[in-house]
C-alpha cells in the first residue's frame, strides 16, 4: 500500500457522521466501523474475512459524498441508486466483496445496531 493510499484511508476513517444532527459526541466512520467490527465478533466469531473487510469498508466512500441522511435515501430512489453508482467507482476505498445472503443480513443488521448502541449512549 502507498502513503497516499493509506493517507486516504485514514482521511476516509475519520469522516464525520451524522452532520445534520446535533449530537452530544461526535462519531467518525473509522469509529463506527471498528465497533461494528466487535459487534461481528461476539455475534459471529468465525466470519470470513470478506465480511470482516466489509466492516471495515462498507462507508468510506462517504469521504467523497459525505454521510447523506438516510430518511433522504429512503425518500429518493433515484438518489439511492446514483449514490450506489458513485460509490462502487471510488476504488480502493469501495470493496464490495461477494457476501452471502446471510452475510449481507448480518452486516445490515450489524450496521443498524451499531447506530441503535451509539444513539443509546447519547442520552
Amino acid at each position: 500500500m502507498s502513503l497516499v493510499t493509506a493517507k486516504l484511508f485514514r482521511d476516509a476513517a475519520n469522516t464525520q457522521r451524522y452532520h445534520t444532527k446535533r449530537m452530544l459526541r461526535t462519531q467518525t466512520v473509522g469509529a463506527h466501523s471498528f465497533n461494528m467490527l466487535l459487534l461481528l465478533r461476539q455475534i459471529e466469531p468465525e466470519a470470513r474475512p470478506e465480511l470482516i473487510w466489509a466492516c471495515v469498508h462498507h462507508d468510506l466512500p462517504e469521504y467523497f459524498t459525505g454521510d447523506i441522511p438516510a430518511p433522504m435515501k429512503q425518500a429518493s430512489t433515484e438518489l439511492k441508486v446514483l449514490l450506489e453508482e458513485l460509490e462502487s467507482g471510488l476504488a480502493p476505498l469501495h470493496y464490495a466483496p461477494d457476501l452471502t445472503v446471510e452475510e449481507e443480513a448480518l452486516l445490515k443488521w450489524i450496521d443498524l445496531m451499531e447506530l441503535v448502541l451509539h444513539c443509546m449512549e447519547e442520552t
